[in-house]
C-alpha cells in the first residue's frame, strides 16, 4: 500500500507545476526499493481538464490505474489484471480527513536548492521536497510515530504545460478533496492531507517537473523505532517523454467489460 502511495506521490508530482494551455501526458520511468518489494516499471500521467489519470506498472499488485475527477469529485482505481474497478465519493472521505487531521499537524515544503540538470533538452532547477505528517496504527498512543517524506524534484521553466492542470487543481481545492490511496486514506488521513499540500505548493513553480527522487522514513518511540526502522524506501522518477495531443475523453473511463463496485 505504502509503494502504491508513493507511485502515486511520484506520478502527481510530474505535472504538478504546469503553467501553459494543452491537455498533457507524461511518460516517466520508476524505480525504488523498500518494504520488502522492488519497483522497476512506468508511469504514464495524463491531465484534461479537471480530470486526472495515472498508469502503473512494474508495481507489487500489477498493472493499474487511478482517475481523479476532480468536477465529479470522485476517484476510480482499476486493476487491470483482475479487470475490476472501485469508484470511490473524495468528498465523503475529504469530509472525515478535514475533521480529523489539523493544518498543524501537516508539514509540506518545497524550497529551490540552486542546482540543476538537464532532462530532455531541458535545464531543470532543482527543489528540496519535506513532507511531514503524524500517523497512529490502531488509535494507540504508545503505536504513534511520524512519517517523512524528502527528497527532489527538478522543474523545467515554461516548459509546454497545460492550464488545464491549473484547473484541476482548482477545481479540487474548491471542492475540498483529498488524494492517494483510498484504502489508505481511511486509516491515514494525515499522510492525505499532507499529499495534498504538497501537490498544492508544487503548483505554483511555474514549470514542468521531469524528475523526482523521493525517500520515506518511520519514526517513533522506542517501540515503533524497532517495529518500523527499517520500512522505509525510496522511490525515483524520470521523464522519458512529454506530449501535449489532445487526450480523447475515453481515456477517462472504465474499459469496457471490466466489473465496477462503488465505495
Amino acid at each position: 500500500m505504502m509503494l502504491k502511495y508513493a507511485s502515486i506521490l511520484a506520478g502527481s508530482l510530474l505535472l504538478a507545476a504546469l503553467p501553459l494551455s494543452a491537455d498533457v501526458k507524461i511518460t516517466a520511468t520508476n524505480t525504488g526499493q523498500g518494504l520488502g518489494a522492488m519497483i522497476n516499471g512506468e508511469t504514464v500521467t495524463w491531465v484534461k481538464g479537471p480530470r486526472m489519470r495515472i498508469d502503473r506498472s512494474g508495481m507489487p499488485e500489477g498493472r493499474t490505474t487511478t482517475i481523479m475527477d476532480a468536477a465529479a469529485r470522485l476517484m476510480t482505481t482499476i486493476n487491470h489484471d483482475k479487470r475490476a474497478a472501485e469508484i470511490t465519493d473524495m468528498a465523503t472521505i475529504g469530509a472525515q480527513i478535514e475533521k480529523s487531521v489539523a493544518a498543524s499537524d501537516v508539514k509540506a515544503q518545497i524550497t529551490p536548492n540552486g542546482s540543476s540538470k538537464p532532462i530532455l533538452g531541458k535545464s531543470c532547477a532543482g527543489y528540496d521536497l519535506l513532507l511531514t505528517v503524524p500517523m497512529t496504527i490502531g488509535n494507540q498512543p504508545n503505536m504513534a510515530m511520524t512519517v517523512s517524506m524528502t527528497g527532489h524534484v527538478w522543474i523545467a521553466k515554461g516548459a509546454p504545460g497545460t492550464a488545464d492542470y491549473e484547473a484541476f487543481w482548482k477545481a479540487a481545492a474548491q471542492g475540498g478533496l483529498f488524494f492517494g490511496n483510498p484504502q489508505q486514506m481511511k486509516v491515514m488521513p494525515a499522510q492525505s492531507k499532507g499529499l495534498t499540500e504538497m501537490y498544492k505548493a508544487m503548483a505554483s513553480l511555474g514549470g514542468l517537473a521531469y524528475a523526482t527522487d523521493l525517500e520515506m522514513k518511520f519514526q517513533g518511540n522506542e517501540m515503533m523505532a524497532g517495529m518500523m526502522g527499517r520500512m522505509g524506501f525510496t522511490m525515483n522518477s524520470v521523464a522519458t517523454a512529454v506530449s501535449t495531443d489532445p487526450i480523447p475523453d475515453t481515456e477517462f473511463t472504465v474499459p469496457a467489460g471490466y466489473k465496477t463496485s462503488n465505495k
